[in-house]
C-alpha cells in the first residue's frame, strides 16, 4: 500500500487537475481531509458520523497542590577554572571549584584557547566530568559550556520529582527574588523550560501557586466521559461527577476547596486571535496532595501542510483520504457523483467498517455512543 503523506496527496491532485499553482492542491486535500474525518457513513446519510478510534485516545493529567521546589538548576552559559584532564582516555575532566550540573550530560564544551569541542557524556560531581573524546591537547586550558538555544537560562531543574505536564501556563516564581516565570514546557518530572532567562536564580527554591485550572491538550476537542482516578489497587477512590463552571465556584467560594477531588467541570481557557483555543479542566475539592487521573477525549486534527508529514491515522486510511482529496477537485469541475466521489464513498464504507472491528462490535462506534 502506498504511502500517502500530505505533499503526495497534493502531488496526485495536481496530476488530476492540472494545476500546480502554489497551494492550490492543497485546499482540495484539506477539505477532503476534514470531510473523512468528520465520519458521515454513505450508507446512513441522516445517522450519527463515525468517530474514529484514533481520534479518541487515552490520556492522563495529574492535579497538585501548591508545590515549593528543591533548589533548582539553571544555568545558561559557564566559565570553568584550569581544567585538569586525565583517566583512561583522557576523558576525565577535572575543576577545583564546584562548576559542573548534572544537566549539563548531553551539552558541548569548548576549550577557550584551542576551541576544541567536547560532549560532555557524563557526570560525577560539581567538580569532575567526562567528555566523549581525548581532550589531553587542552589540558590546563579553561573550559566555556552554553547551554542550547532552545533552553539557555529558561529551563529549570531540580534533583527531585516536582513538575507535571499540567503546570504548563502556570506562573512559578522565585522564593527569593520574587521574579515571575511562565512555565511554557514540560521535558520531565525534574525538569521545565519557562518563557525568559532565570538564570539569575540559579540555586533558590521556587513556587507554583495551584489556582484550580489544570491545562488539557493542544488538541483537546471534548471529554468521552468522566476522568478516572489512576490509584493503587485497593485503594478507595470516588466516582468523579461533572457539574457545571459556576458549581465548582460556588465549591471554592463556601470553603469547601481541599480534599480528594470528585467533581469536575470544562473550561475554555481566555482567547485570542491568532492563537490555539485551549481548554482546562477545574476540580473540586482541590487537592492536597498530588492526583492523577485517565481520560479519553475528542481530538482536534491540525491542519495539513504540503510537506512530507502524514495525515492522522493509520495507513488504511491512506485510499480514504486520496479518494476524498480526488472527489473535492472533482466537484469543482461541476461533477457531484462523478467516479471519485464514487470511489470515496467505498473507501469511507471499508474505512469505517476496519475502524469498528478495533472494537470489536458489528456496527459502526458513533458520537455519544459508551462504545469503545
Amino acid at each position: 500500500m502506498a504511502a500517502y503523506t500530505s505533499a503526495a496527496l497534493c502531488d496526485i491532485v495536481e496530476t488530476y487537475t492540472g494545476n500546480v499553482t502554489a497551494n492550490a492542491a492543497l485546499v482540495n486535500v484539506q477539505s477532503g481531509y476534514e470531510r473523512a474525518l468528520r465520519g458521515g457513513d454513505p450508507r446512513d446519510a441522516e445517522g450519527a458520523p463515525h468517530l474514529w478510534s484514533f481520534l479518541r485516545p487515552t490520556a492522563t493529567i495529574t492535579v497538585w497542590p501548591t508545590t515549593v521546589t528543591a533548589a533548582a538548576v539553571i544555568w545558561a552559559t559557564t566559565t570553568t577554572g584550569a581544567v585538569t584532564v586525565s583517566g583512561v582516555g583522557n576523558l576525565i575532566l577535572t575543576v577545583a571549584a564546584d562548576t559542573f550540573y548534572e544537566n549539563m550530560v548531553g551539552e558541548t564544551i569548548v576549550s577557550v584557547i584551542g576551541e576544541n569541542s567536547y560532549t560532555i557524556t557524563g557526570y560525577t560531581s560539581a567538580k569532575i566530568i567526562t567528555v566523549a573524546t581525548d581532550a589531553s591537547a587542552d589540558d590546563g586550558d579553561t573550559f566555556t559550556i552554553t547551554a542550547a538555544d532552545t533552553d539557555s537560562g529558561t529551563n529549570i531543574w531540580v534533583d527531585a520529582d516536582t513538575f507535571y505536564e499540567s503546570m504548563i501556563g502556570k506562573t512559578i516564581v522565585a522564593v527569593t527574588s520574587g521574579t515571575e516565570y511562565t512555565i511554557v514546557g514540560y521535558t520531565d518530572s525534574e525538569n521545565i523550560t519557562v518563557d525568559s532567562d532565570a538564570s539569575a536564580d540559579n540555586g533558590d527554591t521556587f513556587t507554583i501557586t495551584a489556582n484550580g485550572f489544570y491545562r488539557l491538550p493542544s488538541d483537546f476537542n471534548g471529554l468521552l466521559g468522566p476522568p478516572v482516578y489512576v490509584y493503587p489497587s485497593g485503594a478507595a477512590a470516588p466516582a468523579m461527577e461533572e457539574v457545571s463552571p459556576q458549581t465548582i465556584f460556588e465549591m471554592w467560594r463556601n470553603s469547601e476547596t481541599v480534599g480528594t477531588p470528585q467533581y469536575y467541570a470544562l473550561m475554555p481557557d481566555s482567547f485570542s486571535t491568532g492563537v490555539l483555543q485551549t481548554f482546562s479542566i477545574i476540580f473540586a475539592a482541590q487537592p492536597t496532595a498530588a492526583r492523577t487521573f485517565r481520560y479519553r477525549y475528542r481530538v482536534s486534527a491540525p491542519a495539513l501542510a504540503d510537506t512530507a508529514t502524514y495525515p492522522m491515522g493509520p495507513p488504511a486510511m491512506w485510499p480514504l483520504y486520496r479518494d476524498a482529496a480526488l472527489a473535492d477537485a472533482e466537484r469543482i469541475t461541476g461533477q457531484t457523483r462523478g467516479p471519485h466521489e464514487v470511489a470515496y464513498q467505498r473507501s469511507m464504507i471499508a474505512a469505517i467498517d476496519g475502524d469498528a472491528a478495533f472494537f470489536q462490535t458489528s456496527a459502526p462506534a458513533r458520537m455519544g455512543s459508551s462504545q469503545g
